[in-house]
């Protein structure tokens, strides 16, 4: 059984590692789609859970966000078209936020740090 890859900018966030193992454990409850101003709907990179309701693959992990756009076209929905070539630093931040934002009670802020180097977070401003 594979497991879902997602993009690299994405493995060092907690987030979407806790997206991937509470999705698959059925203990996600994810918000409905956004919609782009067509009416598309807006899926973000490294997403492999299906949001329509009633679907199997809303805990079943699709094995990568194309895949996961195509079943979702299977469903006819319209999916929302990503610009293609790299992504640019601010969507890729806006995806790791908007994983952060599915575990606001767990995760603060996620920079990709690791929070084992605790002698290197001396240095940051606004710790309350």
């Amino acid at each position: 059984m594979s497991q879902p890859i997602g993009p690299v900018f994405l493995h060092s966030c907690a987030a979407y590692g806790r997206y991937l193992q509470k999705g698959a454990a059925g203990e996600l409850s994810l918000p409905p789609y956004e919609q782009a101003i067509d009416g598309s709907i807006i899926v973000r990179y490294g997403e492999v859970f299906c949001r329509i309701p009633g679907c199997e693959y809303g805990h079943i992990p699709i094995s990568n966000t194309r895949a996961l756009r195509n079943h979702l076209r299977n469903h006819g929905a319209m999916v929302a078209r990503n610009p293609s070539g790299r992504i640019s630093q601010g969507v890729q931040d806006a995806a790791v936020a908007w994983f952060q934002a599915l575990f606001p009670e767990n995760e603060p802020r996620d920079e990709g740090a690791h929070q084992d180097n605790e002698g290197e977070g001396q240095h940051n401003e606004g710790e309350k």
